[in-house]
């Protein structure tokens, strides 16, 4: 893998949102940059079905608060995240185990 899609795909996730409803990832990144704080240059590339290859930030910082601040979800929808590894493609992670703080 070249440096240059190292460094394009540094400060990102892969998700998917748990539907098989179909969404505009245009409405859905609108919707995400308000909730997340309105990260600089947020990009959204979909591969698949919900099925998102990269969710793009600008910094580690937003990286960070996205992905520590979850879980998250969209028009009630659970939408998985795990940051982005050398190699990794989204139709090969599996989107099974999601955090939860529960307060008793």
């Amino acid at each position: 893998m070249s440096d240059e899609v190292v460094e394009e795909c540094s400060f990102s996730l892969v998700g998917k949102l748990l539907t098989s409803k179909k969404f505009n990832v245009m409405v859905m990144k609108e919707s995400l940059r308000r909730v997340w704080g309105s990260p600089e240059n947020l990009r959204i590339v979909e591969v698949g079905d919900n099925l998102y290859d990269h969710f793009r930030f600008d910094s580690e910082s937003s990286l960070r608060k996205v992905l520590n601040g979850g879980p998250w979800n969209f028009e009630n929808y659970l939408l998985v995240l795990q940051e982005w590894d050398l190699g990794m493609k989204a139709d090969q992670v599996s989107f099974q185990l999601v955090s939860f703080l529960i307060q008793l």
